[in-house]
């Protein structure tokens, strides 16, 4: 605090050291750094201690709940749903959208400049197809229907040069966890090490009753898979063969594209995941059920953001 209220007569005297000077800026709790700077909450390993978990909640933080949405977060929500605050980095997410800070940094695991440019070509995916699976996103009819308008909208309003409906390979792999962490700290220095010290200290956990405890975790315990493994290997190679080669290379190709875009309640993060490609968010509209924020997300090829910035100006 000294140092930040120091930084802020910096400002007011007109001594600035830089074009960040003075701005707060957000870390997600998985990035190292000091605990004093705003690290924000996250879902606990990725949403992987257990089966259901609800996005937004860790050991440390306990559960985010989403500034927008009426009422917060209800037990029998599904992890992915529409009360839901978001996903891993429901933490750097909230925090900007509350007003805390302008900027958040965080890591995504499965997701500005201005200039003058060509529009960009667009090709949509059908709506029907890549919808969230029920177990994780419980549908509402008169939400999807609000949905569907408003991106079909954003669809017909993004590209005059667009192609509907393309087709994209999906991903079809069944791949065991993976036991494979960075040492953390104090003495828990492996997935066992782990479960052992959350049922060593469940008493200090605030579980909500709709949170698991960690079946997951001992999943991983029971089948152990290295990133060493030539199966992790296979596994890897497989995925960058579907996502890339025959997923979103093969579509832009297909269809003279540059992006692909597609609502952000779905799967296609997952492609772009696993392809290891560039996504990019685009705001769109609140649902009328309870003010929870929608949007569209779009991806591109390897290491063409370019696009990305061009297709979100449109």
């Amino acid at each position: 605090m000294f140092s930040s209220a120091e930084r802020e007569h910096e400002w007011q005297a007109g001594k600035r050291h830089g074009l960040l000077h003075g701005i707060p800026i957000i870390l997600k709790d998985n990035i190292v750094t000091d605990l004093s700077l705003g690290k924000a909450n996250l879902s606990e390993l990725m949403n992987g201690r257990g089966t259901g978990m609800m996005a937004g909640w860790s050991v440390v933080g306990s559960q985010y709940i989403s500034p927008y949405v009426q009422g917060g977060i209800k037990q029998g929500d599904k992890h992915a749903g529409h009360r839901s605050p978001g996903r891993s980095s429901t933490g750097s997410a909230v925090g900007v959208s509350a007003g805390f800070a302008p900027v958040a940094i965080d890591q995504s695991y499965t997701k500005a400049l201005k200039t003058s440019w060509s529009e960009p070509r667009v090709g949509t995916l059908r709506l029907a197809n890549w919808r969230k699976d029920v177990e994780a996103f419980e549908p509402d009819p008169k939400a999807n229907a609000q949905m569907d308008e408003e991106i079909m909208r954003a669809y017909r309003a993004k590209s005059s040069k667009s192609v509907d409906d393309i087709t994209l390979t999906n991903l079809d792999i069944s791949v065991d966890r993976i036991n494979a962490f960075e040492s953390g700290v104090l003495r828990v220095r492996s997935v066992q090490q782990l479960t052992n010290f959350n049922t060593e200290h469940h008493d200090q956990e605030e579980l909500l009753a709709y949170h698991p405890r960690q079946e997951i975790l001992e999943m991983v315990v029971n089948y152990p898979v290295s990133i060493l493994d030539a199966k992790y290997k296979r596994c890897l190679e497989h995925l960058r063969l579907v996502a890339r080669d025959q997923g979103i290379d093969h579509a832009l190709q297909r269809y003279d594209g540059d992006v692909i875009i597609r609502p952000a309640d779905s799967e296609l993060a997952k492609i772009a995941a696993a392809a290891g490609y560039p996504i990019a968010t685009m705001p769109l509209s609140y649902l009328k059920l309870n003010g929870r924020p929608f949007g569209i997300i779009a991806l591109a090829s390897a290491n063409q953001q370019i696009k990305l910035i061009k297709a979100m100006s449109a």
